[in-house]
């Protein structure tokens, strides 16, 4: 991922575009899995928070 967002900037230009979307894939995996498991994470902090 780094490699392309790195081959899109230059010292002259930047090529967002192209940036903007690997950062959309780098960030999607993570997104889904808190999406798909989102119940169990929340439920684990609050578990562990509880005094008692």
């Amino acid at each position: 991922m780094t490699t392309g967002v790195f081959a899109a900037v230059s010292k002259y230009s930047t090529d967002f575009t192209i940036v903007y979307s690997n950062m959309l894939l780098a960030v999607a995996p993570a997104l889904v899995f808190y999406v798909l498991l989102q119940k169990r994470i929340i439920g684990g902090l609050t578990s562990g928070a509880v005094k008692g």
